[in-house]
């Protein structure tokens, strides 16, 4: 009796294994699109293929070039107007006296939650600089750019 339980545990463990962990594994999917820079508002973006739906909970994952320690991140909608903050994410950084403050951490992957519903986002853009559409992301921080964006939905 012993020996059959034995075995029936390593045969369930065994398709828990190869059945089961594939199920509640997420992996990051990159996003295809267009990427783009200005050295005007020190950001970069992506210009994705399809427009995007986002769900709270989904996470981003987002590569930064340039010399950026602290970023804004946002979520433009079709019909929204780059250089205008409209869909700037609350930042991930604890919020002490800016609540859209992301630290980039030394990989320069940063981990973005998304916190509500965005649909039809046909742009996703990096802030860098001092002061991008008045929040403070403090003296002397570089430009950010956007070198690759995937998803966790």
């Amino acid at each position: 009796m012993k020996r059959s339980i034995g075995k029936y545990l390593r045969y369930l463990s065994v398709f828990i294994a190869l059945v089961m962990v594939p199920f509640y594994t997420c992996h990051a999917a990159p996003i295809a699109g267009v990427y783009g820079e200005s050295e005007q508002y020190n950001a970069g973006w992506l210009n994705p293929e399809v427009p995007q739906n986002f769900q709270r909970g989904d996470l981003l994952y987002l590569t930064i070039g340039g010399t950026a320690q602290n970023i804004v991140v946002q979520l433009l909608r079709e019909g929204e107007p780059f250089g205008t903050p409209a869909g700037v994410l609350p930042g991930a950084t604890p919020k002490v006296n800016n609540a859209f403050r992301t630290y980039v951490p030394s990989n320069r992957i940063v981990r973005v939650r998304i916190d509500s519903e965005y649909s039809k986002i046909v742009q996703i853009v990096v802030h860098g600089g001092q002061h991008p559409f008045a929040f403070p992301l403090g003296k002397g921080n570089g430009p950010a750019t956007l070198l690759n964006a995937e998803r966790v939905p």
